[in-house]
């Protein structure tokens, strides 16, 4: 459980802080599987990792205007 929460706080800043692929990122947090780094990342944010990023694309906008 502890794991998998610090794994998935650094996949938080990299897809914050980076243009890494989803993939990459999935690989550079400890996670072997994509599908299962989507599912659990899902499951303690909510949404999906690219979907996480679209938000934050989007707020940038929205900051901007």
């Amino acid at each position: 459980e502890y794991l998998t929460d610090m794994r998935i706080r650094k996949a938080i800043d990299l897809l914050t802080y980076t243009t890494d692929s989803v993939t990459d990122i999935c690989m550079s947090s400890g996670f072997g599987y994509i599908t299962y780094f989507n599912r659990v990342f899902k499951k303690r944010t909510g949404v999906s990792p690219r979907q996480y990023r679209n938000l934050l694309a989007n707020m940038e906008i929205k900051n901007q205007s």
